[in-house]
């Protein structure tokens, strides 16, 4: 999971975005891969590491770590942009809404509503009537991105304590709290969630779920006249 975080001034001269690049995790199942994640961070220094085991169940208390760290450690951070490791995005695009379109109390990704619980055992995300009883889940973001201002992220985290905990982060992040904050989820259209290359390139999505492998020749592919 990553998060950008925008900086409305670019603080250096000829940069004409100014992102911060989060990478988001937890606890790994080994050693050696706990080493290996030191290492990264020494060389690069954007991995966020909280106390929680990084499983699948565990993405909520994900969100949540990165969400409070932003809201109290960023003070001149306006705008956080939520994106799976499997998504790209075109940065000029994004930017401009984020300049014109974005209000102070709203999260803006591709938004999903009467959607409900799924309670067959063996599915992926099967859940119980003690995880969840309503007949359906709150109005809440597909969970490969959002955007979102700091003050909307601010309001959300103030009610968490109040709130059930629920494993389905989508759900929980994007649904039950900004429900319980009265943060608007808006619906924001210019995403693509089955991208196939050349024929898509143009079709003016903002973010696209591809494949990891590619992710890099996509995002340089969308970005060519902006970086």
């Amino acid at each position: 999971m990553a998060c950008y975080l925008w900086q409305s001034s670019p603080n250096a001269e000829g940069v004409k975005f100014s992102y911060t690049l989060i990478f988001s995790v937890g606890l790994p199942s080994s050693p050696e891969h706990q080493e290996r994640l030191k290492n990264e961070s020494r060389i690069h220094g954007d991995i966020l590491q909280a106390n929680y085991m990084d499983t699948y169940r565990n993405l909520t208390l994900k969100q949540l770590a990165e969400l409070r760290y932003v809201a109290s450690s960023c003070q001149n951070i306006k705008t956080i942009i939520k994106l799976d490791d499997d998504v790209g995005w075109n940065v000029e695009k994004a930017s401009q809404f984020i300049n014109n379109s974005l209000s102070t109390n709203e999260i803006c990704c591709s938004r999903r509503s009467d959607f409900k619980p799924l309670y067959k055992p063996g599915e992926k995300w099967t859940v119980t009537k003690e995880e969840w009883d309503l007949p359906t889940f709150p109005p809440h973001c597909v969970g490969m991105m959002y955007i979102a201002s700091i003050a909307a992220i601010k309001r959300m985290l103030t009610v968490v304590h109040l709130q059930k905990f629920f494993w389905i982060d989508d759900v929980f992040i994007t649904g039950v709290l900004t429900e319980a904050s009265n943060v608007t989820v808006r619906h924001f259209d210019a995403v693509n969630e089955e991208y196939k290359f050349p024929l898509d390139v143009n079709d003016g999505a903002s973010f696209f779920s591809v494949y990891k492998k590619y992710f890099v020749y996509w995002f340089m592919v969308y970005n060519q006249n902006t970086i």
